[in-house]
C-alpha cells in the first residue's frame, strides 16, 4: 500500500508559516487526512469535493489551504499543490510496481515447480522389471523383446533348506543354518545409573568404622573429625552435597584429617631450634 509522506521540514515551511497559529494545527490535520486518502486511492492529489464532506473536513480549513498555496481549486473539487514532485505516490508508478511484483512472483512459483519436475536432459522413470512372458502361441516361456532390456536365465534359484534325517543321518559337524540359531536377545547396554543422597541424619559411626579408623588412622580423633565432617558436607547445596557411598567418603575424609595431623606435628618439629631437633635425634 502506497504511503503519504511528509517531510521533516513541512512545519518550518513558508506556506504552513503563513496559517494562523490558532487554526495551524486544525488546518494541517486536514492537509494530512485528505493526502492520506489520495495516496490510498490512487487519486495523484485530486480531492473530489464530495470527498471533503465524506471526510467531515472544514470548509473554513479548505479555503485557508488554498489561500496559502498548499491546495488548488478544480472543477471536480480540489488538488495537492505539485503532488507528484513532492515524491507522493502516482497511480501510474505504483500499478507498475505491482504488476512487477506480480511478475517476479509468478517467475518464482515456477522456477520452484520446474526444480521438482522431469527435464528432457534428466528423465526420471520408474524401473522396469524385464520377466518371463509365456508366448501364448507356441506355449513356451520368451523373453521379453525390449531392445534394451537384459537377457534373464531360466535356471532356478534354489534356497537352502534345513537338514533333514529322511535322507540320512544329520551331519554333526555340519554348521546350523541361520533359520535354526537360537535368537540371542540383545545385551542391556543401558548404565544404570544410583541417585547420590545426601549426608545421613544422623551419621552414625558403626563399631566396623571406628575399628578401620583405630588400624588405619590410629592418631585421629574420630568423634571430633567426624564431626567436622559431617558439617563441612551439610554446609554444601545442590548436587556437589550427594554422596552415593557415605561410609566411603567418611574413610576419605579421616584420611585427610590423619594428613593434616601429620602436616601440623611437622610444622611444629620444624619450628623448634637445630639444637633441640638434634638432641632429640640423637636420644632417638
Amino acid at each position: 500500500m502506497p504511503y503519504f509522506l511528509v517531510d521533516d521540514n513541512f512545519r518550518e515551511h513558508p506556506k504552513v508559516l503563513r496559517i494562523p497559529r490558532r487554526q495551524r494545527e486544525s488546518v494541517c490535520g486536514t492537509w494530512v487526512l485528505a493526502g492520506n486518502w489520495s495516496a490510498a486511492k490512487l487519486t495523484d492529489g485530486e480531492i473530489p469535493d464530495y470527498i471533503v464532506e465524506e471526510l467531515g473536513l472544514s470548509r473554513r480549513n479548505v479555503e485557508t489551504l488554498v489561500s496559502v498555496g498548499l491546495w488548488e481549486e478544480t472543477e471536480q473539487g480540489y488538488r495537492f499543490h505539485q503532488w507528484a514532485e513532492n515524491g507522493q505516490p502516482v497511480r501510474e508508478v505504483v500499478e507498475q510496481k505491482r504488476e512487477d511484483n506480480r511478475e517476479r512472483q509468478r517467475r518464482s512459483r515456477g522456477n520452484r515447480r520446474s526444480e521438482g519436475s522431469v527435464t528432457r536432459d534428466n528423465p526420471v522413470t520408474p524401473p522396469v522389471t524385464h520377466a518371463l512372458v509365456t508366448n501364448p502361441r507356441h506355449g513356451d516361456e520368451s523373453v521379453s523383446h525390449n531392445p534394451h532390456s537384459t537377457p534373464l536365465h531360466s535356471t532356478p534359484i534354489t534356497t537352502p533348506q534345513p537338514p533333514s534325517d529322511e535322507g540320512g543321518e544329520i551331519d554333526p559337524f555340519e554348521p546350523d543354518p541361520p533359520s535354526l540359531l537360537p535368537v540371542q536377545p540383545a545385551p542391556d547396554r543401558t548404565v544404570k545409573r544410583t541417585r547420590g543422597t545426601r549426608v545421613p541424619e544422623p551419621f552414625v559411626i558403626t563399631p566396623e568404622m571406628r575399628a578401620w579408623a583405630a588400624e588405619k588412622v590410629p592418631g585421629v580423633d574420630v568423634d571430633q573429625a567426624t564431626e567436622q565432617f559431617v558439617d563441612f558436607w551439610r554446609g554444601l547445596g545442590g548436587t556437589r552435597g550427594c554422596k552415593v557411598d557415605w561410609v566411603g567418603t567418611w574413610r576419605n575424609g579421616m584420611r585427610y584429617a590423619a594428613d593434616r595431623l601429620s602436616a601440623r606435628r611437622a610444622a611444629v618439629v620444624g619450628a623448634r631450634p637445630a639444637a633441640v631437633r638434634q638432641f632429640r635425634g640423637f636420644q632417638e
